[in-house]
C-alpha cells in the first residue's frame, strides 16, 4: 500500500504516524520537526501537543460527529451541528460524489491528513505559518509526491487551501487553541 494508503488507515489508531510512515510521507521530515524539541524552533514548544490534539479531534469528529468536540447545551446548537452531520452524508455519498470517486470514509481520510499537515509551515516560522505552509507545500522539491497522494488536482488545490486557511476555519472547527 501507498504511504497515503498506509497513514489513511493508521491516524484513527494512533493520531501521529511512526517515524517508519513519516520517512515515507511527502514533507515527512517536516511534520517529524513539529514534534522534536531539537528541531523545533523555540516559539513551537506547543506545536508537539498541539498538533497531534488537533487529528485526535479531527478524528473524533470524523467518528462521532461535531458534538464529541464541540460541548453545549443549546439545543439550537445541538440541532445545527446535527443537520450539518446529515448534509456532510448527503454531500459525500451523492451519485456526484460517488462518480469522482468520493465517499464520506474518504472525505474524513481527507480531513485527517489536513489536519496532521496543518501546522507544516511552523517549521520555518511560527508567525503566519499558515501562508508559510501553504507556499512551502507547493513550491518545495517534494510537492511532486505530496500532488500525487490525491487523486484530482482540485483535490490538491483544496488541501493547500485548507493548510493556508486553516487558522480561519480549521482550528476554530476544532476548538483547539481558539476560544471558539
Amino acid at each position: 500500500a501507498s504511504a497515503f494508503a498506509q497513514l489513511i488507515q493508521t491516524l484513527p489508531l494512533e493520531p501521529w504516524p511512526s517515524d517508519a510512515l513519516l520517512t515515507q510521507l511527502p514533507f515527512g521530515r517536516d511534520l517529524a520537526a513539529l514534534v522534536d524539541h531539537e528541531r523545533d524552533p523555540k516559539d513551537n514548544r506547543d506545536t508537539p501537543d498541539h498538533v497531534r490534539a488537533v487529528v485526535r479531534k479531527a478524528l473524533l469528529i470524523n467518528e462521532h460527529g461535531l458534538s464529541a468536540v464541540v460541548k453545549t447545551d443549546s439545543e439550537a446548537l445541538l440541532y445545527q451541528m446535527a443537520e450539518l452531520e446529515c448534509d456532510y452524508q448527503a454531500i459525500y455519498e451523492s451519485p456526484e460524489m460517488t462518480a469522482r470517486g468520493w465517499s464520506a470514509m474518504a472525505a474524513k481520510g481527507y480531513i485527517a491528513v489536513c489536519a496532521l499537515y496543518h501546522d507544516i509551515g511552523k517549521v520555518i516560522q511560527r508567525d503566519r505559518h499558515p501562508t508559510i505552509g501553504y507556499y512551502h507545500l507547493q513550491n518545495s522539491p517534494e510537492q511532486t509526491a505530496l500532488r500525487r497522494m490525491f487523486r484530482t488536482e482540485l483535490d490538491h488545490w483544496l488541501f493547500l487551501h485548507i493548510i493556508r486557511f486553516h487558522d480561519v476555519f480549521g482550528v476554530v472547527s476544532t476548538g483547539e487553541g481558539s476560544l471558539a
